[in-house]
C-alpha cells in the first residue's frame, strides 16, 4: 500500500478523532480490507540503567507507551506519523533487514526493534549502511522524545537500619585496657586575702 493511502487514512481518522476524541475502529471503514495494518510497535529492551519500553503508534497519530511499569499516551504530529509509516512500509519485510552486531556500553546497551504486520525487525540501533535501518531508528528516537517520557531507572529506597552507637565511657582502648571517663569536676570558689578565685579539686 502506498504512502498516499496512509496519508488519506491519517487525515480521515484525524478528523474523526478531533470531532469525537475517539478514533473510529478500522472495521468501520468501507475500505478496511485494502488498508495496511494501522499499528506499529517500537520496542526497546532496556539496560542496566534504563527501563525497557514499548510504544504503540497508530495511524491516527495517537500513541500509547509503557515504561518503568508506567503507562502513558500522547498525540504525535501528523507529518511525523506519516514519515514513520512510510519508512516502515519501505523497510518491509522487516525481518529481512540487514543486521550487523555492534559494541555497546554495558550500562546502556539496549536493543530497539520495530514490529509491524506480524513482522519484526532485527536490532536497528547499531550503525548501518542501509538507509532503511537508520531511518527507522531515527523515527524511534524522535517518537520517544516527542512523547517526552524518561527511561532512567529510579533508585529503589532501601529500608532504614538501626545502628547502635557505643557509649564512649565504656570503650576499651586496644593497648591500655578499659578506660574510665569521669565527668570533669566543677570549679570551687574560695575567698582569700587576695580576692575571690576558683580552683579545681
Amino acid at each position: 500500500m502506498s504512502i498516499i493511502a496512509i496519508m488519506a487514512w491519517v487525515l480521515l481518522v484525524s478528523v474523526g478523532h478531533a470531532a469525537s476524541r475517539t478514533a473510529p475502529e478500522i472495521g468501520d471503514s468501507p475500505r478496511s480490507s485494502q488498508l495496511p495494518d494501522t499499528h506499529a510497535l517500537i520496542v526497546n529492551s532496556g539496560s542496566t540503567n534504563t527501563c525497557p519500553y514499548t510504544i504503540d503508534v497508530a495511524l491516527n497519530s495517537f500513541a500509547t507507551y509503557t515504561v518503568c511499569q508506567r503507562h502513558g499516551s500522547g498525540t504525535l504530529d501528523v507529518p511525523q506519523t506519516i514519515s514513520f509509516f512510510d519508512h516502515v512500509l519501505k523497510a518491509t519485510p522487516l525481518d529481512h533487514l540487514p543486521y550487523k552486531p555492534c559494541l555497546k556500553p554495558i550500562s546502556y546497551a539496549t536493543e530497539t526493534t520495530v514490529d509491524y504486520a506480524q513482522q519484526k525487525s532485527p536490532d536497528i540501533s547499531c550503525p548501518s549502511h542501509d538507509s532503511r535501518v537508520t531511518q527507522l531508528y531515527d523515527d524511534a528516537v524522535s517518537i520517544q522524545h516527542a512523547l517526552g517520557f524518561s527511561t532512567i531507572r529510579r533508585p529503589q529506597s532501601l529500608p532504614l537500619k538501626t545502628v547502635e552507637i557505643p557509649d564512649a565511657r565504656n570503650m576499651v582502648a586496644p593497648r591500655y585496657g578499659k578506660q574510665t571517663f569521669a565527668p570533669h569536676p566543677l570549679p570551687r570558689t574560695i575567698t582569700s586575702p587576695y580576692g575571690r578565685g576558683a580552683f579545681w579539686a
